[in-house]
């Protein structure tokens, strides 16, 4: 099961990333065909995110191989990070992957932005499944990743309030696709809207990728003082009409 979701994450990454590549040519030939001396400042400005979605891609072909060539073995590559099991029904559901920044003690686990060939995305895999009365809250790791693992052990030591407090504020800082129930009141989504533009998603200029790192460390931090609405509380659960 762990590799099944693992596949159906990677599998929407990879077309989801190379939708925004043929997103920025298409963009840049918009562009430059309306004023061609611009076709220079849009290689600066648009080639390091079009490496950075190369990448993704990459990373994202590498995770699918390994959950395909394991999708039957008892003996997964992927492992359960933590599992939690709500007694109500969470307004939000999701699922997908997450190159997070950093961790719980400000520990670089994934740097975006870096230009070494040799560098691997470490992803945390994230399920929110309502069910009829309760909900699954599960997350997924690759077992072989290490700069990862500080934050697993966070992940598997935390009390269960604090974890979902983590995981619920994750996933408005990295997440963009997940899905609302119509119980949740217009207040509630438009301050997860003003979070959405406090986190818009960093970029950089070739020669300046330290500088973009150090500002996704500074606005990703998952122990910034930033008010979410924590949809994983009971204060938010769905009621059956």
């Amino acid at each position: 099961m762990l590799n099944q979701i693992v596949l159906k994450n990677s599998l929407r990454d990879i077309y989801k990333h190379e939708t925004e590549l043929e997103l920025f040519d298409l963009f840049k030939a918009m562009m430059v065909r309306k004023e061609p001396k611009f076709a220079s400042l849009f290689d600066m400005f648009l080639e390091p995110q079009r490496s950075a979605r190369k990448l993704d891609i990459n990373e994202c072909y590498g995770v699918c191989n390994r959950a395909k060539a394991f999708i039957d073995d008892k003996l997964p590559w992927f492992e359960l990070a933590s599992y939690d099991l709500l007694d109500f029904v969470t307004p939000v559901a999701f699922q997908g992957m997450m190159a997070i920044s950093t961790g719980m003690n400000g520990e670089i686990i994934n740097n975006r932005f870096t230009t070494d060939i040799n560098y691997k995305l470490e992803y945390l895999h994230l399920a929110i499944l309502p069910l009829q009365n309760k909900t699954a809250v599960i997350t997924i790791v690759d077992k072989s990743n290490e700069r990862i693992k500080q934050f697993v052990f966070f992940l598997q030591t935390a009390p269960s309030a604090t974890r979902l407090e983590v995981l619920n504020r994750m996933l408005f800082m990295y997440a963009e696709d997940y899905f609302f129930s119509k119980q949740l009141k217009d207040k509630t989504i438009k301050s997860l809207e003003l979070v959405a533009q406090m986190l818009q998603d960093a970029g950089t200029v070739k020669g300046y990728e330290n500088q973009a790192l150090a500002r996704e460390i500074r606005d990703y931090d998952l122990r910034r003082d930033i008010a979410i609405p924590n949809l994983l509380t009971k204060e938010y659960e769905v009621i059956k009409c």
